[in-house]
Parts: structure tokens; sequence; C-alpha cells
């Protein structure tokens, strides 16, 4: 990854925060938001944030949506050899993931016991209908 000087502004106004790098990305309502992973921190303190305050982290953007998209074919080959079954024990969907490249959604789903992974628009729509009711209207209460 390049070295992008990528600074925001720190709420309290005392200096500025340089992000290091983008973790994963999510939108809640209409709005956008990415994990960012800030320079001399640990990752446990990285921070949610709207994408108006990454004005100065395009490069970090851009680069964090190219591994998305490149993840999202990964998505493709291992749905086709999934079974349909097994999304009868999917307990919820955690969120929402849509690259630029990708114009359909994938989602983070959570299994009953506890495992999480990635699954595309189609098996979502196809399997999952309840769960995505009920987490598209978790995002308008």
């Amino acid at each position: 990854m390049e070295n992008e000087e990528c600074e925001t502004n720190m709420v309290d106004g005392s200096g500025f925060y340089e992000a290091e790098s983008i973790l994963q990305k999510r939108i809640y309502g209409r709005q956008v938001y990415y994990l960012v992973k800030w320079s001399n921190y640990p990752i446990e303190e990285a921070t949610w944030e709207p994408i108006t305050n990454l004005g100065n982290c395009k490069r970090l953007i851009k680069d964090y949506e190219q591994r998305k998209s490149e993840h999202y074919k990964d998505i493709l080959k291992e749905n086709a050899s999934t079974n349909p079954q097994s999304y009868c024990e999917v307990e919820r969907i955690v969120c929402m993931d849509s690259s630029e490249e990708n114009t359909k959604p994938s989602y983070e789903i959570e299994y009953k016991d506890g495992r999480r992974r990635w699954v595309d628009y189609e098996i979502a729509h196809k399997y999952l209908k309840d769960q995505l009711i009920t987490y598209y209207e978790s995002m308008i209460i």
C-alpha cells in the first residue's frame, strides 16, 4: 500500500490522527462508514468514521475497495459450492458491504453457532429473506 498522508481532525481539536489503513466498510441508513486503523495506535483503538470525515484518505479507500472487489470474487466461488441447507442455520445478517465496482451488496451473516461469513446478493435474496427483512427494518428504526 502506498504511504499516503491521510489526516483527520481529532474531536477535541488537539491535533490530527493519521490513518494507516481501512479495515472494513459498513452502511447504516444512507451513510457509509469505514473502520480506520490509526497510525501509532493499536488495532483495538480503530474507529468507525463516516466517509465525510475521510476526505484526505482517497487512496486508502480505493485500496480497500480493490481488496473487497477481489474478496467478492472469492465469495462467488465459495457460494457456488455451499449447500443451500446450511442457510437454515443463519441467525442474522450482521452488516452489508458494497464496493464501488459491484452494484449489488454482499452481506456478512452469522450462524447460530457464532460462525460468520460473507454471502453475495443472490444467495441472500434467495435463502435469507426473513433475515434480510429484519436487517433492513433495524436500519430504519
